[in-house]
């Protein structure tokens, strides 16, 4: 497999803003002067910042914004190839765009906007502009919208940008992230970037077939994965195209055909739409492993099917635990699930902190979204310095100094003794080895609920 290659203006970018993090000022002379480019190229630049946010250009002179100084340079440099959402009329900005877009919608999804959910939605508004992920976010509205208008059932469930909660207002996503306790900074620790991603129900070569004819620059892979960028991609195996996509700068949009949502579509017509099963009738299907879980998807499988049988699962959140949790390795955990739901004395209790974020799980932490939840409020520590630490722990490559560190936060932050904060740092080195992507595990399972909907009602018939 050749390496790509990066472009001269890709390094020149990068220069540009170590230098800028460096002196702390910036202006077309001083790039042209000191990395050696030209007027054309440092205009471009500066633009591409100012666009961002990192720089205001006055009349006199060229601020430089803070928080430059915590976004890690070579990331910056893919972001700013991903090609451009084309704005409306009337539109100067893709901010200007996502704020007016969000204000139409907000009250149909939250009617009473507390402080909670403005402080998010401007502070997502704010990353994605700094970030340039609000290309992607904006291009998968634009897809999603323009596929629905045509009559196809595109949705979206999974990805790693479902818990946002721009997404969710713009209609991308259909998880509410305050009511199931999504969060959005699992990609957004300066330091450690990863790219956002949607993963969207449908044919690949329509979603293909529209990105190709807007924005033009669209590599596609047999196995249902997009990219959308400026630098070369080699020919390679479906198993790396993620890998070196995103290397490359690439812009990821998912898209597969759903076989799952072909059955829905298939027993939908077999069924009287007015014998509707209700909830509850859904969710007893479920806990008999005997009844034909063909077609349903996560659980067709004989232990899904027996964990099903034992949870006895009331909610979405329960089957998502049973798909987090049917897998090697984890199978332990889910029996302590099901055993704290039966018996709620006995679970384990190490810090009060933990007990209340996992009780939803009863005691067990099954998502990731529960671990950064448990790390912020048990550490105090920033973004940054979890990021960092949580990326560590999963490569297994934490070094005896960060782990320290995050043990005195520990300490100092929730006043205990050295043996008593041991445990706890204990506790999230184990936990995350095993935890699971909360948004993605309720897409799942809302696929999986839907088509099992379907089922009762067919049998019911």
């Amino acid at each position: 497999m050749r390496e790509i290659q990066k472009s001269s203006r890709y390094n020149n970018y990068i220069k540009a803003i170590k230098l800028i993090k460096l002196k702390r000022k910036v202006s077309t002379s001083f790039l042209q002067r000191n990395i050696k480019i030209g007027f054309g190229e440092a205009c471009s630049i500066m633009n591409d910042l100012e666009r961002r946010g990192f720089i205001r250009i006055a009349e006199t002179k060229c601020e430089v914004d803070a928080s430059l100084f915590d976004v890690d340079e070579a990331f910056l440099a893919h972001t700013r190839n991903y090609p451009q959402f084309k704005l409306p009329r009337g539109y100067n900005s893709n901010k200007d765009f996502l704020i007016d877009s969000v204000r139409r919608n907000l009250q149909k999804f939250y009617p009473n906007t507390e402080a909670e959910i403005s402080e998010r939605i401007n502070d997502e508004i704010d990353f994605l502009s700094k970030t340039g992920f609000d290309n992607i976010f904006l291009i998968v509205w634009d897809l999603l919208e323009t596929m629905r208008k045509d009559g196809l059932s595109a949705r979206c469930f999974r990805g790693s940008a479902s818990g946002s909660i721009i997404a969710y207002i713009l209609g991308i996503t259909e998880f509410d992230p305050i009511k199931y306790g999504l969060v959005f900074d699992k990609f957004s620790a300066a330091q450690n970037l990863n790219i956002p991603t949607f993963h969207i129900s449908e044919e690949p070569y329509l979603v293909e077939d529209y990105l190709y004819k807007k924005y033009l620059n669209v590599f596609h892979n047999g196995g249902g994965i997009i990219a959308i960028g400026n630098y070369p991609l080699p020919d390679f195996q479906a198993k790396d195209f993620r890998t070196q996509a995103e290397e490359s700068g690439a812009m990821i949009i998912g898209a597969s055909a759903n076989e799952f949502e072909d059955i829905a579509r298939e027993l939908s017509e077999m069924i009287d739409a007015t014998k509707e099963p209700s909830d509850s009738d859904v969710f007893k299907f479920f806990e008999n492993p005997d009844k034909n879980f063909f077609g349903i998807p996560y659980f067709q499988y004989k232990s899904a099917k027996e964990y099903a049988k034992k949870l006895k699962p009331n909610s979405l959140l329960e089957l998502a635990a049973i798909i987090a949790y049917n897998r090697p390795g984890c199978c332990d955990l889910l029996d302590e699930l099901i055993a704290n739901k039966i018996n709620p004395d006995g679970v384990r209790k190490i810090h009060p902190i933990i007990s209340e974020i996992t009780k939803e799980t009863y005691g067990v932490l099954v998502f990731q979204e529960q671990w950064i939840g448990a790390a912020h409020k048990l550490t105090a520590c920033d973004c940054l310095t979890l990021g960092k630490w949580r990326n560590a722990l999963k490569k297994k490559e934490c070094d005896s100094a960060l782990n320290e560190e995050i043990l005195g936060a520990i300490i100092d932050n929730l006043r205990l003794e050295r043996e008593a904060a041991e445990e706890i740092l204990k506790y999230l080195e184990k936990s995350i080895t095993t935890a699971f992507s909360k948004s993605h595990a309720l897409g799942c399972a809302k696929i999986a609920f839907e088509i099992a909907k379907l089922r009762v009602a067919l049998l019911s018939a």
